[in-house]
């Protein structure tokens, strides 16, 4: 289990630093076209979702560990 928990962390936090990367370009690409406001945050919610997956995934396999 701490094992599952170590790398669903390093997961979670790698997904966390490339969604900051992500919101940042979106803030200045919206800073000199702000009609591409909401296409530009779409990068930053398919990361928010492998973040998401990989908690569900350790979720999973901790549940099959008894």
């Amino acid at each position: 289990m701490f094992g599952i928990g170590i790398l669903s962390g390093i997961a979670l936090m790698y997904c966390g630093i490339w969604q900051g990367r992500a919101c940042v370009a979106a803030i200045n690409a919206t800073k000199e076209k702000p009609e591409i406001f909401g296409l530009a945050l779409a990068p930053a919610a398919i990361i928010e979702g492998f973040g998401v997956f990989a908690f569900v995934f350790a979720l999973v396999i901790r549940a099959g560990i008894s």
